[in-house]
């Protein structure tokens, strides 16, 4: 819980750091964009799964700021998104803290990095937690990267380092007791080097390889052992960028886990990742992702799921007044020892209206459908109206 009470130092830490970094000015031209944005969105939804009708109105404050030029650039946001139902209950959904620079020391070099810290609270109603939950737990994430890629003609090398740290609180139930979840907190580590040959001015051809290591601050209570695993994965693809209207990439290769602890069974793993962003013209954006991952399972203690999410969304825009949106999802989960798979799909539509320069009206309808064995299927329907005002 330590870091619940350092989430406030290490968002001083970034507005200081972005401070520094745009107080130096640096050589070259500085955005044309205002220094600050801020917005702050009203919002009501209504939500009906398998636990009934649910109506709550949402706050959600935003505010990010930054600059920078040719050589180098910092930006800084922080929100958050507070609910209240009918019945008087209120929630936090999130707060968050977010940084970003850049770096080109030279015209072959460029260095970017980045924080992202998060607070999110479950519902008593999450499927993942018992049924007599009174208040759900807190959740903190924090996740930091750093990148450098260099281009050697024709060649290029791309390094990655990142660091992820994962904290879930006590669940408190109906009669005040409490379940400890520290076995799903965690450490990670891991580190990847790619290497690219530019084929074509449109394509490009790379190779990478990666390593990460995880450990947990407890073991599992149902196997008294910890979870802690190293994941190897070696993957090959392809790149292509052609002006602003295409960008996207796609890979394949081989994933494997090896448990700390020799009670458990490592295993091997396919996986694919691809991303996509197409634009034909101003108005219209279609974007599209694929990825996979490995690790200990959510289900079947002392298993491994491989996981496989795809997502495509597009906007279009009517006209500088209307935008329509559009989104669906799909996801495949594999248990390796069992064989057991769950899976879950959705889709969304939804419509912003922008009545003056600084407000803008949303409507959204989505739908989601999930199942994990053992099961029962869920479905969740999702109806919300909000009002965003920006500067």
């Amino acid at each position: 819980m330590r870091c619940f009470s350092a989430l406030p130092l290490c968002a001083g830490l970034l507005l200081a750091a972005a401070g520094s970094a745009m107080g130096q000015e640096l050589r070259g031209a500085v955005d044309d964009q205002p220094p600050i944005d801020w917005s702050v969105a009203l919002g009501a939804q209504v939500v009906h799964d398998s636990g009934g009708t649910h109506i709550e109105a949402t706050l959600a404050p935003e505010v990010s700021f930054g600059g920078g030029g040719r050589v180098s650039s910092a930006k800084v946001g922080l929100g958050g998104k507070l609910a209240l139902e009918t019945d008087g209950t209120a929630f936090v959904d999130d707060i968050h803290a977010n940084g970003e620079t850049s770096l080109r020391p030279d015209a072959f070099t460029s260095l970017t990095g980045s924080l992202d810290l998060a607070v999110t609270q479950l519902r008593p109603g999450d499927s993942s937690l018992p049924v007599n939950t009174a208040i759900g737990p807190l959740e903190f994430t924090g996740d930091a990267k750093g990148t450098a890629k260099r281009n050697f003609g024709r060649f290029d090398l791309t390094a990655t380092v990142e660091a992820k740290r994962f904290i879930e609180g006590p669940t408190t139930l109906d009669d005040l007791s409490t379940v400890d979840n520290s076995e799903n907190s965690y450490w990670l580590g891991g580190a990847s080097l790619r290497a690219g040959f530019e084929v074509t001015p449109a394509l490009s051809v790379f190779a990478e390889g990666g390593a990460e290591y995880q450990a947990f601050d407890a073991p599992s209570t149902s196997l008294a052992v910890f979870l802690d695993s190293r994941t190897a994965t070696l993957r090959g693809g392809v790149s292509m960028q052609m002006d602003s209207v295409l960008t996207g990439e796609a890979s394949v290769g081989y994933g494997w886990i090896d448990y700390a602890d020799g009670s458990l069974v490592d295993r091997p793993a396919w996986i694919a990742d691809a991303s996509l962003t197409f634009t034909p013209d101003p108005s219209l954006e279609i974007e599209g992702a694929l990825n996979t991952t490995l690790g200990p399972s959510d289900t079947v203690a002392g298993d491994t799921d491989v996981d496989l999410t795809a997502s495509l969304s597009s906007t279009y825009q009517v006209n500088p007044w209307l935008d329509l949106r559009g989104s669906a999802n799909g996801s495949r989960t594999l248990t390796e020892g069992t064989g057991d798979v769950g899976y879950g799909y959705g889709f969304g539509a939804g419509v912003d209206l922008r009545t003056s320069r600084h407000a803008v009206w949303s409507g959204d309808y989505s739908y989601g459908h999930s199942f994990a064995p053992p099961g029962p299927a869920t479905d969740t329907h999702t109806v919300s109206v909000g009002l965003k005002i920006t500067n």
